[in-house]
């Protein structure tokens, strides 16, 4: 786009898209993660469960 000369803020509308659709995956991803780990009960999921609530705070101070 840049390289066509494209408006600053058309740009910037679709790097705006780009960083939601990114966010909605990765949440996706950790929500799945803790759904499984909450679901099945399973004793080693528990750190599982630790680690992916601790990559979700991450990625949800990362995604403000």
């Amino acid at each position: 786009m840049l390289e066509e000369g494209a408006d600053c803020q058309k740009v910037l509308t679709q790097l705006a898209a780009v960083k939601a659709a990114v966010d909605q995956v990765g949440l996706h991803l950790i929500s799945d993660r803790l759904r499984t780990c909450v679901a099945t009960g399973e004793d080693d999921c528990a750190d599982q469960f630790e680690d992916a609530v601790s990559t979700f705070l991450r990625f949800a101070t990362l995604a403000k």
